[in-house]
């Protein structure tokens, strides 16, 4: 029988919750938990992926400080993006061996479970085709037309972790469901784009209305079993997360 255990965290520092992974990551590796998927918000962070040509920020590092925005460098993929709350940002301890899915369907399963959620809401958002004229790749992540343009609705970025021929993945995917902290996008070039180039969208903004954070989190947990074929879901509480997180340091 095939467990997905969830830890919905609330509000945490990024760099909290990035300690928190790559704990979990290295339980993973050695068989010692099931797949997981943390689901949580951050305080304004903004992150640079590891191609470095993709990541352009407008301000200094000490200019985010006086705003109380924090900044980091990240393994993942990608360019610079940002996280604030308002933004439900999904990290996902996957065994890809043990799915039996390559990393290039996983890219693709992570986008239909942000697809699912949205159709949940009826928007009608969709996979961009074609390139992104910045990085020559083809665009990535969940998009939203809206006043005359495409907009991001929802990232994706992850790392492998591989180890005894076995591939753990980290990072994963962000959802913008309320308008709070966008403007933080203002500051960088989003995953390569020129600020004029691309818009990023929230699904407050589409609705009119603020939806449900705990509906949203639960209309993703369901998709996320249902797309990587799960047969349980063991939720975690927070007095559980704390104790694992103190027990693996």
């Amino acid at each position: 029988m095939s467990i997905l255990q969830v830890m919905n965290l609330g509000l945490k520092r990024y760099y909290e919750v990035l300690k928190l992974q790559e704990e979990l990551v290295k339980k993973r590796l050695e068989n010692k938990i099931p797949d997981t998927l943390i689901i949580t918000e951050h305080p304004p962070v903004i992150t640079f992926g590891f191609n470095k040509k993709w990541n352009k920020m407008h301000v200094s590092i000490d200019e985010l400080a006086k705003r109380g925005v924090e900044f980091y460098y990240s393994s993942r993929g990608g360019g610079a993006t940002c996280l604030a709350p308002g933004t439900i940002v999904c990290y996902t301890i996957i065994d890809l061996n043990e799915r039996k899915i390559s990393i290039g369907n996983y890219m693709n399963l992570i986008e239909k479970v942000m697809l699912n959620v949205f159709s949940s809401y009826n928007l009608k958002a969709y996979i961009r085709t074609g390139f992104n004229p910045t990085t020559q790749r083809p665009y990535k992540g969940v998009w939203y037309f809206y006043n005359e343009k495409e907009n991001k609705l929802g990232a994706k970025g992850v790392f492998i972790k591989k180890c005894n021929g076995r591939d753990v993945t980290m990072y994963g995917f962000s959802m913008y469901f309320k308008k709070e902290g966008l403007q933080y996008f203002d500051l960088i070039d989003h995953c390569g784009f020129k600020r004029e180039q691309v818009g990023v969208i929230s699904m407050e903004d589409i609705l009119g209305y603020t939806p449900n954070k705990e509906d949203v989190v639960k209309k993703i947990v369901e998709s996320f079993k249902k797309e990587l074929n799960y047969d349980f879901v063991k939720n975690y509480i927070l007095k559980e997360v704390a104790c694992l997180h103190t027990a693996t340091k």
